[in-house]
């Protein structure tokens, strides 16, 4: 209720703005991340969608189809659709196109030090995962990226968008659980952690997306 409660001041911020802003771009991006899949199976399956409204009311959720509605009308709804329609659907690429995210061909950053605590553990142990990372030209949209690869080559991992990342000195933490389920069995042996950070969003083909450093860490699990 209280995230859904901020998404609706921040909407209500948007439509007094006239200029984007990183407030504009985390309210396209949030709504990517969180709504994407909605909105590629209701432009499939809602029937007949003849406007932005007619898309975007389906979400059911007031701040979520204010927000996508003005995305949307920024391209059309043809527009919109077809970005729904892309092969790779990407939350950041999409947020570009319609002009509530900035790009930056010239983006520049290094990892300065990545750590991984324990560096050995057991079954049902908490990772804890720092980065820290030195960017040299303005990141305007984009990610930090870490994924871990197991013995038996699967993998599992999470990212956080980053906006308007001007010169300076950054830092992230992230945190896993070595609980086994059927999505991961964390059998014991080395692993792997991969660590990204990009402009756009990591690994994707479209248009303003590319890997800015990365770094690798072994870790081991009993």
């Amino acid at each position: 209720m209280k995230k859904i409660l901020s998404f609706f001041l921040l909407a209500l911020l948007l439509v007094s703005t006239v200029s984007s802003s990183s407030e504009e771009c985390k309210l396209c991006t949030d709504l990517m991340y969180d709504s994407l899949d909605k909105l590629i199976e209701i432009a499939i399956n809602g029937g007949v969608i003849g406007t932005c409204a007619d898309l975007c009311n389906k979400l059911g959720i007031a701040p979520l189809c204010m927000v996508c509605s003005i995305a949307c009308d920024a391209v059309g709804i043809n527009g919109f659709m077809d970005l729904l329609d892309e092969v790779f659907p990407d939350p950041i690429y999409i947020c570009e196109s319609v002009n509530m995210c900035q790009y930056n061909d010239k983006a520049n950053a290094t990892i300065t030090d990545v750590v991984i605590n324990p560096t050995s553990g057991n079954i049902n142990d908490i990772f804890k995962i720092g980065i820290s990372f030195n960017v040299t030209n303005t990141i305007a949209t984009g990610q930090i990226l870490w994924n871990v690869v197991d013995p038996k080559g699967f993998q599992f991992g999470q990212t956080e968008v980053i906006i308007d990342a001007t010169p300076s000195m950054y830092g992230a933490a992230f945190s896993f659980q070595a609980t086994p389920s059927e999505q991961e069995e964390f059998p014991p042996g080395e692993y792997q952690l991969q660590m990204q950070v990009c402009e756009g969003t990591c690994g994707s083909p479209h248009p303003h997306s590319f890997v800015l450093a990365n770094q690798y860490l072994n870790f081991t699990i009993i």
